[in-house]
This record gives structure tokens, sequence and C-alpha cells, in this order.
């Protein structure tokens, strides 16, 4: 269902906006770092082989909607650039590119037709109020599910750091990586960070003591981990 754009939620769409940049961008990274490690997980701990495709099953809906609601992003980064200096010279939105774009947009995604405009009282002498396709509270809301598979996916290469770190230990230099080592690894990995859960997907509302809301703005980016560890080990030694 159509919503319209409202001046009023400006601000809103504006952080959302700059919420969903980082988190498009983040997503892009952890995802191609998660298809990484395919090889390793299959092979070395098929025990983590159900946390893993429970993992890309999700990440490949959470793609797709990114893909959705980047269309989304590209119109109303356009009409709030039309509030800031479109209304103020009286262009009409639709004389803008934004709407043929939006147009553009509906057309690859397979969304069905909506009315191209509607007037509003206090915007009818400058042309149009236009629609979007998602409401802002469905958009922050999308972002927050995409956020806890970040979460998720965290704390799964977390662990397969871990466990890659524990057998290059065990191994020594230039040593052969065995199974035995493997499980060896395992038990260590697991008397320290848990067992590994048969499936992702379980809600907290931190990571490491950091509130949702300000790691669904950043994004994690979780196969880079040593500059968010380092950071989170100072934060910890000073608190």
């Amino acid at each position: 269902m159509a919503a319209v754009l409202n001046p009023d939620d400006a601000g809103g769409w504006y952080s959302w906006i700059t919420d969903f940049d980082a988190t498009y961008a983040g997503f892009q990274d952890n995802w191609n770092g998660l298809l990484a490690q395919q090889a390793y997980v299959m092979t070395a701990h098929p025990e983590l082989v159900p946390t893993y495709n429970d993992l890309v099953a999700r990440g490949q809906k959470h793609a797709a909607k990114l893909q959705e609601l980047k269309a989304t992003r590209d119109y109303v980064a356009s009409w709030l650039d039309w509030l800031v200096n479109g209304v103020q010279s009286g262009i009409d939105f639709v004389s803008s590119a934004a709407q043929s774009a939006y147009d553009t947009a509906k057309s690859w995604l397979g969304l069905g037709a909506i009315p191209r405009v509607i007037l509003r009282p206090g915007l009818a002498g400058l042309g149009i109020a236009p629609l979007v396709v998602i409401g802002l509270a469905a958009a922050v809301a999308a972002l927050v599910v995409i956020g806890y598979w970040i979460k998720d996916a965290y704390n799964f290469a977390q662990r397969l750091n871990a466990l890659q770190q524990q057998e290059q230990a065990l191994a020594g230099p230039g040593g052969q990586i065995t199974p035995e080592i493997a499980k060896q690894a395992q038990a260590i990995v697991d008397g320290t960070l848990g067992p590994a859960p048969g499936t992702a997907g379980s809600i907290n509302n931190n990571l490491l003591g950091i509130p949702w809301t300000w790691l669904i703005g950043g994004a994690v980016i979780i196969f880079v981990a040593p500059p968010l560890l380092e950071s989170l080990n100072r934060r910890e030694s000073r608190g």
C-alpha cells in the first residue's frame, strides 16, 4: 500500500537514509565474507553447517529486501532534495527526474502500479505530495530485522575466527590441521563461547554491551573484526 511522503517526516526519512546506506554497505561486506567461509565450514566443522545454512538462507532474503529498499532510498532522497530546493523554487516534483526514476525502479522490482501523484492542500499550489511504496515505520523495521542478521553473523564470524586461531596454535608453525585438531579446537572454543547453536536467529537486546540502535546505524563489518574488537577491549578496560 502506498504511503504519502509527509514533509513532517522529513527528518525521520533523512535519518533512515543514513542508516540504510551504512547498513547496505555493511551487509554486502558481511554477506561476501560469510560466503567466503563456506568451504572451511563444510569441510572442517560440519557441526556448524546448520547455523551456516540458516544464515545464508536468511541473508538471501535480506539481500533481496535491501534491493527493494534501495529503490525507496533513492526515491526518498530525491524527494528530500525537492523539499529543500524544489519547493522554494516552485518546481513540481513530477517535472524532476525523481518520479520517472522511481517508476523505472518499480518496474524493475515487479511492483504494481500506484497513482503517480496525489494533491495535498499545503502543497497543491506547487504540484504534489509524492507517494512511496513503504512507510517510514515499516522501513525502519526492515533495517532492525536486518540488524539482527548482522548480529547473528557477527557471532558466527567470532566463532570461526576463534576456531581458526586455536587450530593454528594446536598445529604449530607449518603444521597440518587434521580432523583431530579441528575437534580439539572445537572443544576449546565451545568451552569459551558456549556450544554452537543449531540455528542462528536468537534475539538479544545488545551485542557485547552495545545497544542495537547503535549497531544498526553503523552496521558491523563482521569479517574485519580486529579493529572492532580492539575498540571493545579498550572500552572494557576503561569500564
